[in-house]
């Protein structure tokens, strides 16, 4: 493993800016080969970053002496638990000495494989597997989730969603596995093809969120992208909004 490949370059989230509903276009930039069956670690930049109008527009209804009049009221929440990341793959691989000095190196062609986010940068690759309902309820926990929030991570991934199969290192996750799964949108739509996401953990518990790579594929926004994923983020009080989260990221590619 090179000294290079060690590397795991995070991005601080600052919830005193971005505490929900926040979207970040990230280009993870894959330098070099870890040790066969081991996701490698990825440097991410953030390009961008945008998030939805909070107060939204205000409707009027006009309001006549002895009328009674039944209302329908429709309003939108901005979520207080997830963040929101999508972007590109680019890179090359490398063959290079522990100093990263390269003898040689290949332009990367299509990109396959799996872009891996975590608030822990020390995962045993080893033992990976499908997150159960105990640790879902811990992280909700940790997370500052409720078992009655609409928003919740068992709300929001499902072990009934469908994903393809998959390898994290030497460990398939195969299609018909009870995993935690869901989809981010396409074009603003719900859809359960593109971009499937699954939660997963190692023998501590640490939690690792998964996305499949999908290379230049119709994103939520409408425009192409290989990848988008949700992670949790807790940005439920005043008191947590003054916290910053550290995600580190990975990249398999197969």
């Amino acid at each position: 493993m090179t000294a290079l490949s060690k590397r795991m370059v995070s991005r601080l989230i600052d919830n005193r800016l971005i505490s929900s509903g926040f979207l970040v276009a990230v280009v993870l930039a894959l330098f070099s080969h870890q040790a066969l069956g081991t996701p490698m670690g990825a440097e991410a930049r953030a390009l961008n970053s945008t998030r939805g109008d909070p107060t939204g527009s205000v409707g009027s209804v006009y309001a006549e002496a002895g009328n009674v009049t039944e209302l329908e009221i429709n309003g939108t929440q901005l979520t207080k638990a997830w963040q929101g990341f999508f972007g590109n793959i680019t890179g090359n691989i490398t063959l290079e000495d522990s100093s990263g000095h390269q003898m040689y190196d290949w332009t990367m062609g299509d990109a396959q494989g799996e872009v891996y986010a975590s608030r822990n940068n020390a995962i045993t690759w080893a033992d990976v597997n499908c997150s159960t309902t105990e640790t879902v309820v811990a992280e909700e926990t940790a997370m500052g989730m409720t078992d009655t929030d609409n928003d919740n991570i068992s709300a929001t991934f499902r072990t009934t969603d469908p994903h393809p199969t998959f390898n994290v290192g030497t460990f398939a996750v195969n299609a018909t596995s009870t995993c935690y799964t869901t989809h981010t949108y396409v074009s603003g739509e719900g859809q359960d093809t593109a971009f499937p996401e699954v939660m997963l953990n190692d023998s501590s518990g640490r939690v690792v969120w998964v996305t499949l790579i999908n290379e230049s594929t119709t994103g939520f926004d409408g425009v192409t992208h290989d990848f988008q994923m949700l992670v949790p983020e807790d940005g439920h009080t005043d008191a947590q909004a003054d916290i910053r989260t550290q995600y580190y990221f990975w990249v398999e590619l197969s």
